[in-house]
């Protein structure tokens, strides 16, 4: 379905409640182009739309800060980064507002609430709509990709490029350099981003989320072993390593950790606050002190990897789930989580061609939806075979799942390394020449 074809279908419904109210959750690379599809549909169906300062903090506080958004030109706002109406990981349930946001929301008369978040917005959304029985549907945005029910989420595949990138071009410095570089990514607790970047990137060695149990004393192990194999291979000692922000749980790391940070901190939703350059500072200092591994580089990807415009075929994931929300609104389908499938791993599919998408690689996926109930649990890389997490490395299951997002997998970097010894030092060499011919004229 292209651009502007909402129109085809919006005027053979009466789309239900009097207002649209649009909350988006935690940081994201790009909830523009979701944002702007909602609103245009629901001004074409004459209903007055809302937005929810920061998230759930704007619906839940007194006074609230909910504003009346009708009237806003949203048009290209699909071609401009982040949300217009901010974003924010607040929990009403957890601060005990539950009440008042509901309170606040049914102010606006029959409200049809359109939560635009991972899991852990989507459990909000639930929340209200089995306890309090208010109208809510879900748009699938994290670029954790950690949400049950869905191919792949928005956001994702913009994430897992660019982070693949970064860890394929980190080969530059470590060859050059003879360095292990630590590219270090936001992954609190699964390993779809590391996991990705550095199947795609091509890392050396992988430090995961989701291995229970993994010491440092295993991890400076293993990158070891990998700097001779480099040595062996091409001459020179280096290593690329895509790091999960959760690597300063490894066990033995704790010291060095301590030393950028006095206390652990929680988020609205119970999970440790997680520090990427403190961990990529903690792993440098411990791999050269404890394991004498000196020549160390950190490269940090934060929120870069949410920053900007979606790439790929994220754009159409957006704007097609944006549009697959608006009609579960005209069917009254609440409680559902807009969501992309790919045909192999469904029991059904639809009909309607435009519910279809060309993927990177050329198969297909299609748009689709899921029970709140589901989308609001988390979905683990840990039982799918994408990661061998004896080896610490993706597997070929993991590049087969991500070609329809990010297409043909890239050259390997180190296809590129051109290996070359020299036998002896070019001065020696020439020395050696001379005295071979001394001894030739003597004895002739």
């Amino acid at each position: 379905m292209k651009g502007g074809s909402l129109l085809v279908f919006v005027h053979r419904h009466t789309s239900y409640g009097d207002a649209w109210l649009l909350v988006t959750g935690g940081g994201h690379v790009d909830f523009s182009s979701g944002l702007e599809t909602v609103i245009n549909a629901g001004k074409i169906r004459g209903k007055r739309i809302l937005a929810s300062s920061d998230g759930w903090k704007g619906s839940s506080l007194t006074p609230h800060a909910i504003y009346d958004i009708t009237d806003y030109p949203v048009q290209n706002l699909q071609f401009s980064g982040g949300s217009f109406i901010g974003s924010d990981r607040f929990n009403p349930e957890k601060s005990n507002l539950l009440d008042d946001l509901v309170s606040n929301i049914c102010s606006f008369g029959n409200v049809v609430i359109i939560s635009f978040g991972g899991d852990d917005t989507q459990k909000i959304a639930e929340i209200l709509f089995k306890k309090y029985g208010l109208p809510v549907v879900g748009w699938p945005k994290t670029m954790d990709n950690d949400t049950q029910g869905s191919y792949a989420t928005i956001g994702y595949r913009t994430a897992v490029r660019r982070a693949s990138r970064e860890v394929r071009t980190a080969f530059d410095t470590a060859y050059t350099n003879s360095k292990v570089v630590l590219v270090v990514m936001f992954g609190r607790d699964s390993d779809w981003v590391d996991g990705g970047a550095a199947d795609f990137g091509f890392a050396d060695y992988t430090i995961p989320a989701e291995k229970k149990g993994l010491t440092f004393t295993a991890v400076a192990a293993g990158i070891k072993e990998k700097l001779l194999e480099n040595k062996d291979k091409y001459g020179r000692s280096f290593a690329v390593v895509a790091v999960s922000e959760a690597g300063d749980q490894l066990a033995g790391l704790e010291p060095f950790v301590q030393r950028y940070t006095s206390n652990t901190r929680m988020d609205n939703f119970d999970h440790v606050k997680l520090n990427p350059e403190r961990l990529a500072l903690a792993l440098q200092d411990a791999l050269r002190e404890y394991s004498g591994i000196e020549s160390t580089a950190p490269k940090v990807l934060t929120y870069h990897l949410r920053d900007g415009k979606l790439q790929g075929i994220d754009r159409d994931f957006a704007r097609m789930t944006a549009e697959e929300c608006v009609r579960l609104i005209d069917r009254e389908e609440f409680g559902r989580v807009a969501t992309i499938q790919h045909p192999d791993m469904a029991s059904s599919w639809p009909e309607d061609p435009s519910a279809w998408v060309k993927a990177e690689d050329g198969s297909r996926l299609f748009v689709s939806s899921v029970p709140l109930s589901i989308a609001a649990k988390k979905r683990y890389v840990t039982g799918t075979g994408f990661f061998d997490y004896d080896q610490l490395r993706p597997t070929e299951r993991m590049t087969a799942y991500l070609k329809p997002l990010l297409g043909p997998k890239p050259i390997d970097p180190r296809d590129k390394i051109i290996s070359f010894r020299l036998a002896v030092p070019v001065g020696l060499d020439l020395r050696v020449d001379r005295a071979h011919s001394k001894m030739h004229q003597r004895s002739v």
